[in-house]
C-alpha cells in the first residue's frame, strides 16, 4: 500500500497471512543459504542483469553518449565469467570452498551497489521505485532535454558517471582475474 516503508507503516497495517508468507519465503532462503557449502548466488546471472541495463541505456542514448568504453568492459567481464569455474565440486576441501565464498561475497559487494544503490553505501535508499544502475538514471532526461545548456550539463554529468561505471566494471574484472590467477 501507499504506506509501505513510510512513517505510516505501522503494525495496524499488518496482514498476518502476508507476514506468515513473507516469513516462510525468507526463512527458506536463509535455510538454503546456510545449508549449502557455497553461497548460492549466480554471479553470471547478476552480471547479465547489469549488462542488460547498460546495453538498454546505450541503445537509448544512441550516438548522443559514448558508451563504447563501458560496453567494452562489460563484454570483457562477461567473457571472464563464462570461462571461470565458480561451482563447488564434490570432495572440494574446506579451504577451497572458503576461498570461493569469499570471492562470491566480494563480487556481490561490487555488483549490487552498481545495480541498485543511488547514494553512499552507508546511506539510506528510500523504498521508492528507482531505475536500475542509478549512476545512469539521468540518461532518459538527457535524451529528452531540449535546452542546450541543460543538455550540456547532463552530458558532463553522464560522462563522469560513465567513467565511474567503467572503473567499477573494470574492478569487477580485476577481481575475476585475481581469483582465476590464485
Amino acid at each position: 500500500g501507499w504506506w509501505w516503508h513510510t512513517e505510516a507503516d505501522t503494525t495496524d497495517k499488518l496482514a498476518p497471512e502476508f507476514l506468515r508468507r513473507d516469513t516462510q519465503v525468507l526463512l527458506a532462503a536463509v535455510f538454503k543459504a546456510c545449508s549449502v557449502p557455497v553461497v548460492p548466488l549466480d554471479l553470471a546471472a547478476g552480471f547479465a542483469e547489469l549488462a542488460g541495463h547498460i546495453r538498454a541505456y546505450a541503445a537509448m542514448a544512441g550516438k548522443q553518449l559514448d558508451f563504447m568504453p563501458l560496453l567494452g568492459e562489460v563484454t570483457r567481464v562477461e567473457k571472464q565469467l563464462a570461462h571461470l569455474g565458480l561451482a563447488a565440486r564434490p570432495g572440494q576441501d574446506e579451504k577451497s570452498v572458503n576461498r570461493l565464498n569469499r570471492f562470491i561475497r566480494r563480487f556481490e559487494r561490487m555488483l549490487v551497489p552498481l545495480l541498485y544503490v543511488q547514494g553512499p553505501l552507508t546511506g539510506h535508499d528510500p523504498a521508492v521505485r528507482q531505475l536500475p544502475v542509478p549512476l545512469l538514471e539521468e540518461v532518459p532526461a538527457f535524451i529528452a532535454e531540449k535546452d542546450p545548456h541543460r543538455k550540456s550539463a547532463y552530458a558532463v554529468l553522464l560522462r563522469r558517471r560513465l567513467n565511474e561505471c567503467v572503473m567499477r566494471v573494470s574492478e569487477i574484472g580485476g577481481l575475476l582475474s585475481s581469483f582465476a590467477d590464485e
